[in-house]
């Protein structure tokens, strides 16, 4: 998958599965005018996720942030894509000591992609660290199992449920 970052390859909603909601639905169901478009929810989580369910990466900074994050991706402001943290605003949680820099669920050619991510930063640099990535090929929402791609945590799955 490659993260950087959040930055896709291609369109969220490329084929040959499609982001179900889509225009003016979308900006309703990121405004909180509805909290359902389509089947899709406002917030997607971890089943069973608590703080030290996944491994940080040994490189990561320490936590600054007093809070554990709780499993929880928020929609974002693109269709199909749920995200905390980003290039400019770090997530502002911890995980497992760590300090979390991003989590994100998005739809991107077809499948479901799931990543958390932490930071390593220095004087003059800034690595981010995959913490978990993985992918799920069907479905028509983010629910379900994900299946490891890469990272450091070695958890072969997770699931998904509305949050």
């Amino acid at each position: 998958m490659g993260f950087t970052g959040f930055h896709r390859a291609g369109c969220c909603c490329g084929a040959p599965a499609a982001c179900p909601c889509t225009g003016d639905d979308w900006t309703d169901l990121y405004d909180n005018t509805t909290q359902e478009c389509n089947g899709l929810k406002r917030a997607y989580k971890i089943s069973g996720y608590s703080d030290g369910a996944l491994t940080a990466c040994e490189d990561c900074d320490a936590a600054t942030s007093p809070n554990a994050w709780d499993g929880t991706f928020p929609i974002w402001s693109v269709e199909c894509f749920w995200r905390l943290g980003d290039e400019v605003t770090p997530a502002g949680k911890k995980i497992n000591g760590k300090e979390l820099y991003e989590v994100g669920i998005y739809l991107d050619s077809g499948q479901w992609n799931l990543a958390v991510i932490c930071l390593e930063v220095g004087p003059s640099y800034y690595i981010p660290h995959v913490i978990w990535e993985g992918v799920k090929a069907t479905g028509a929402t983010p629910v379900g199992t994900y299946t490891r791609s890469g990272g450091c945590d070695e958890t072969e799955t997770l699931a998904v449920i509305e949050g």
